[in-house]
């Protein structure tokens, strides 16, 4: 029986299909989005010890971007989940060689050489340990060596690691152990670390070296430490009479006062003049405790502080101490020992932005206001807050010196062309923003100038304005101010500082200075988000203003953040004398501090500024000025620094 013409060319058709799909199983696919979808099934099948199953799908994405990723994990599965396999370092090698620029690449070698030292593999640690590692594996390196010859001068390399007042990681701390063993550890070497720490302020690594103490020289580290959480302590008779050797003593008295210095300077300072003399202090212990007790009663405004550390010796003194000098100078307006105090500056320190204003301001109120009007315009050209307030001095506009990034289209294109700028933007694509974020700061660090131009212009097209200015703060070109000042979220900022009735300008600075328009910013105290506010404040403000709150996590959202902190900036204002740099201070460190900080009686803003305890304050508000004058020019408006700078009202009685 004949078939038919037409069923034998739809079978024919029906097999080349059947074909063409199976060989489109087996090779490799450079669509994107197709290469996605099988990176991420490839990773599960991995995940889940799918050997077969991985190999088949990576085979078909080698030219996916994130493919060197499948061989990294690969590679750590094989480290840490399988029996030691030597062939797995020339693996290691293999794929370093292939990848240069991948970013984990050291995190291979230091799996691997962890792993060679949990099974105390140390002839192989050795041979392949190349010298360039962390601290942890330098002291398994020295403990390799120690156990493959049994000579305690391998110990002796510890010393290095041991004398320092911080924690090291654990192999450290095995090496530590093996030297304590071998009777090399010291009781003088043990007690050289605990006084490290204390000095440091870990008191936490002090308490963990008690165990390696005798009991003479523990019973010692404990008055320490008691003394070091309770410096008053020192006012007690049982302190100053403890049966401890005097040298200790001294020691511990010496850091306790210092320590007294900083909570209540005045204290610190009567006890120092009953008691300096009655034991014997090293010159340099002198030198600290008089130093720490000038600069402390000068940040608690003890009317004692300008007579003390006029008293003390110039060489005694570092660049902090003597520059508190000038600032009290600055706040009894004594303008020609302003002068003279500038004068006697270090060259480097004497040229300084900041001291270079003082200067001027000191001319000019000595009348001297020609060649005040010189170091202003010199300062004036410079994009700063001494560049702005020395305008303002001038009654000239601020200059922003905006120049466009000289980087064409096809030099970014050559640049986002990177191996680690396409990774980066997979992983977003893919939400692995953490992993993302590590590729960009990687990449970074071998770019020239021009390229890190070209990658800031990258940055800000993918809306990503946090890494284009991250990554135009590490270029010398400093000048594209859209680029370093973008205006992100500018409708949800200007609506709400609107509806507040506050300078929507000085709420772009704000978020600048605190997270430069991260999203996921997280601090150290727990503030969140683009005005990193405290779940805490948000929860309160989220109440009084009616805003939907659900967890702190809602404050990555910048439609969440940007209203509760706007609302936040408006209370501060209000209560802050309706003054934006008594806000500012208060957004920084705190509205009780900040009140504390008020003149007795109505002071200039920028000899305030210059005067307030904490540099970390006195740079943040000095930064926001800035950026809100430079947000200002960016809307459209005048800079208008003036309005900002008005006098700092006296405490209220």
């Amino acid at each position: 029986m004949r078939q038919s013409p037409l069923l034998l060319i739809l079978f024919l058709c029906a097999y080349l299909l059947v074909l063409q799909t199976a060989k489109a199983t087996s090779v490799e696919t450079n669509d994107l989005a197709e290469q996605r979808e099988i990176f991420i099934r490839a990773e599960h099948a991995l995940k889940n010890y799918d050997h077969a199953n991985y190999v088949r799908l990576s085979q078909k994405i080698t030219s996916y971007p994130l493919y060197p990723y499948l061989i990294f994990y690969e590679l750590k599965q094989d480290i840490q989940h399988q029996t030691l396999n030597l062939h797995t370092f020339d693996k290691i090698k293999q794929f370093q060689t292939k990848f240069p620029d991948f970013p984990y690449n050291t995190v291979l070698d230091e799996l691997w050489l962890a792993k060679l030292a949990k099974n105390k593999n140390w002839a192989q640690f050795i041979k392949d340990y190349h010298g360039k590692h962390n601290n942890e594996l330098s002291c398994y390196y020295h403990l390799a060596q120690f156990h493959l010859t049994n000579e305690t001068t391998h110990l002796h390399k510890a010393s290095s690691f041991w004398l320092v007042g911080h924690a090291q990681p654990k192999g450290c701390e095995q090496l530590f152990s093996a030297w304590f063993k071998s009777g090399e550890l010291s009781q003088q070497l043990i007690w050289d670390r605990f006084s490290l720490a204390l000095e440091q302020k870990n008191d936490v690594l002090g308490k963990q070296l008690l165990k390696f103490m005798s009991s003479s020289q523990k019973m010692t580290a404990e008055l320490w430490l008691k003394g070091a959480k309770d410096p008053k302590l020192l006012q007690s008779d049982n302190f100053l009479n403890a049966n401890v050797p005097e040298t200790y003593k001294i020691q511990i008295m010496a850091n306790c006062l210092r320590r007294l210095a900083k909570q209540n300077a005045i204290e610190a300072f009567n006890w120092w003049q009953t008691h300096q003399n009655s034991f014997s202090f090293t010159e340099v212990q002198k030198n600290a405790i008089e130093r720490d007790i000038g600069v402390y009663l000068c940040h608690q405004r003890h009317p004692l502080a300008k007579g003390w550390l006029e008293m003390l010796p110039n060489h005694t003194l570092d660049n902090t101490a003597i520059e508190w000098r000038i600032r009290l100078a600055l706040l009894e307006m004594d303008w020609p020992n302003v002068l003279n105090l500038i004068d006697k500056l270090p060259q480097t320190l004497k040229n300084d932005n900041c001291w270079q204003y003082w200067k001027a301001r000191a001319l000019e109120n000595i009348g001297k206001i020609e060649d005040a009007k010189i170091v202003y315009k010199q300062l004036a050209v410079a994009r700063n807050y001494y560049g702005f307030v020395s305008s303002l001095r001038l009654k000239q506009p601020v200059s922003l010196q905006h120049r466009q990034s000289p980087i064409s289209q096809a030099f970014m294109q050559k640049v986002a062309a990177l191996g680690a700028i396409q990774r980066f933007t997979e992983l977003n694509l893919l939400k692995r923003h953490a992993v993302a974020r590590v590729e960009w700061f990687r990449a970074l660090d071998k770019m020239n100038d021009k390229e890190l131009i070209a990658a800031a212009k990258i940055a800000q097209k993918l809306n990503y304005p946090d890494l284009a200015i991250f990554t135009m703060a590490k270029a010398d070109f400093k000048d594209d101010i859209p680029l370093r000042f973008p205006l992100v979220h500018q409708e949800t900022i200007i609506n709400n500082a609107n509806k507040h009735n506050i300078d929507p300008a000085w709420v772009f600075g704000i978020a600048r200075q605190e997270s430069a328009f991260f999203n996921e910013a997280v601090s150290s105290k727990g503030a969140r988000g683009l005005l990193q506010l405290l779940p805490s404040t948000a929860i309160t403000l989220a109440k009084k203003h009616e805003i939907d709150y659900v967890t702190e996590f809602c404050l990555h959202k910048p439609d969440v953040n940007l209203p509760l902190g706007a609302a936040y900036l408006t209370q501060l204002k209000k209560q802050m004398h309706n003054h934006i740099v008594l806000a500012t201070a208060s957004y920084n460190a705190g509205p009780t501090r900040t009140q504390s900080w008020l003149p007795q009686k109505p002071l200039e803003a920028d000899i305030w500024i210059e005067t307030i305890p904490y540099k970390e304050t006195r740079d943040y508000i000095k930064n926001v000025l800035t950026f809100t004058s430079i947000y200002r020019l960016q809307l459209g408006y005048p800079a208008a620094l003036e309005l900002m700078m008005k006098a700092i009202p006296a405490q209220r009685p």
